[in-house]
């Protein structure tokens, strides 16, 4: 028998004093059709098996959304204005546009 996972639909979630969402390591989730905005880190935190359509992360002080595995988290529909780190970090590309990483150059002599 195969479960279906939770769903939160037409979340709000804004000003938050930490990450706006948070899916912990053994957790679901499906959220849809949501606003995630102004968190004081990222807009949501994926460290278990979620999947996000149709929502908007904006103005979060880190980034829109940050998760623990590529693998874990999928995406569609998903529009980023404004996050101050970038739109996602160690997300799927459906996600969002990757942050760089950059090498550091080495010393020259």
């Amino acid at each position: 028998m195969m479960l279906s996972r939770p769903t939160a639909s037409s979340l709000t979630v804004e000003n938050s004093g930490g990450h706006g969402i948070k899916v912990n390591a053994n957790a679901t989730l499906s959220l849809e059709n949501s606003y995630i905005n102004a968190s004081q880190e990222s807009g949501m935190v994926g460290q278990g098996t979620t999947s996000v359509t149709t929502s908007i992360f904006s103005n979060n002080q880190e980034y829109g959304l940050v998760c623990s595995d590529e693998t874990l988290v999928t995406c569609s529909q998903i529009t980023h204005d404004s996050n101050v780190l970038g739109e996602q970090d160690g997300c799927d590309s459906t996600c969002g546009i990757p942050t760089e990483t950059t090498e550091p150059e080495e010393p020259t002599e």
